[in-house]
């Protein structure tokens, strides 16, 4: 897994940035060529459909957890293009968690035939909510859209394959970047938005989350424990350093324990390698890689308090509103910010957070339990 997880690295980076270069060449002699003709279609078309519901696709490859942190950005966007058909196109985990939102016209699994398809489609807009792969980037170069808007991340060379860039800032959260990538969509489009992120968070957090509830126990037959902690605690090859050691969730294990003893532990995060059998012999439940979306969603919403690391699952829990413990060490807590019913526990040595993936996750073991 791990040489695999290095070759695609590898591939990205040597092969997508000088792509990306050329591709962007390419971009701008296209801009001064059959652009403006697209332009001027669309702006002039005939088809009342065209001029009335300008069609919206939405690209987010990978991360679960930063799919959730988007709902308040899908949500300026409804608000503010009321008429726009937006189109979804991503990962597995992603369409399944969007397609409970009801916030978007279509949604479609990424595949190659699927994208290819997808690229005869008539767009006005590409809009790219993937952060540091450069796999995204490039493939919005392939739709004939008057309009590709997407990051400017610091060393990810992604800037190039769009028309237009918004600057992705370490200080702001990533709900507000994402927020603020639709608001430069919106403005984009000839509108003024005067919305706050703030307002769009919280009807995220107040009219979706029954709605999310909803339209993911329907059909469902599982059984749990009356009382349980949740410890989502496994993550992928890429964020080793984010792991807490499996010592530490023993010591957190005995302290609950200590004031209920009837209190059962499920381990739940992301499908890995790693081994917890010294938790197991305490008597926690594996279900790593085990559940759907819809009963991982259960097994969380149902539980007295989650603790987790920053994995994929993290901002799910958020949106739960479960009483929840974060542990950070690489990472920063800006994700959190203004929000309630969250305990954060994190390293304070002089190093981080410091964004990186050290083999030994010194940070992590420091975080004082």
């Amino acid at each position: 897994m791990k040489l695999k997880e290095n070759v695609k690295k590898f591939l990205d980076y040597f092969l997508g940035i000088p792509l990306l270069i050329v591709l962007s060449f390419v971009r701008e002699v296209l801009r001064y060529t059959w652009r403006p003709f697209v332009r001027f279609f669309w702006t002039f078309s005939s088809s009342q459909a065209r001029s009335t519901r300008p069609r919206i696709l939405i690209l987010k490859l990978d991360h679960l957890n930063e799919a959730v942190a988007m709902l308040a950005a899908i949500r300026l966007l409804r608000k503010e293009l009321p008429n726009a058909h937006i189109t979804f196109l991503g990962s597995q985990k992603n369409a399944s968690f969007f397609s409970k939102t009801k916030m978007l016209d279509r949604i479609e699994v990424f595949s190659y035939s699927t994208f290819w398809d997808m690229t005869r489609g008539h767009y006005m807009m590409v809009l790219d909510f993937q952060r540091h792969s450069r796999i995204s980037s490039i493939l919005t170069s392939f739709f004939k859209t008057p309009l590709s808007i997407g990051f400017n991340v610091s060393g990810a060379f992604r800037h190039f394959a769009y028309d237009e860039v918004k600057k992705y800032k370490e200080k702001l959260s990533l709900s507000k970047n994402f927020w603020h990538l639709a608001k430069e969509a919106i403005h984009a489009c000839g509108h003024v938005s005067q919305s706050e992120f703030g307002a769009d968070q919280e009807y995220v957090f107040e009219a979706l989350r029954p709605l999310l509830y909803e339209n993911s126990f329907k059909n469902i037959e599982f059984k749990l424990p009356q009382n349980y902690v949740v410890f989502n605690l496994a993550g992928p090859e890429n964020i080793q350093a984010r792991l807490l050691p499996e010592q530490s969730w023993i010591k957190v294990m005995e302290k609950i324990k200590a004031q209920n003893n009837n209190t059962e532990f499920l381990l739940v995060g992301h499908d890995s390698e790693q081994d917890y059998t010294q938790l197991q012999s305490q008597g926690a439940k594996l279900w790593i890689g085990k559940l759907s979306f819809d009963e991982l969603f259960q097994v969380l919403h149902n539980a007295s308090e989650v603790y987790s690391i920053d994995n994929e699952f993290i901002n799910l829990c958020v949106l739960l509103n479960r009483k929840l413990t974060v542990f950070l060490g690489p990472t920063t807590d800006l994700q959190f910010e203004g929000l309630n019913n969250i305990k954060i526990l994190k390293s304070y040595l002089q190093c981080a957070p410091c964004g990186a993936s050290c083999a030994d996750p010194v940070c992590m073991k420091a975080i004082e339990l």
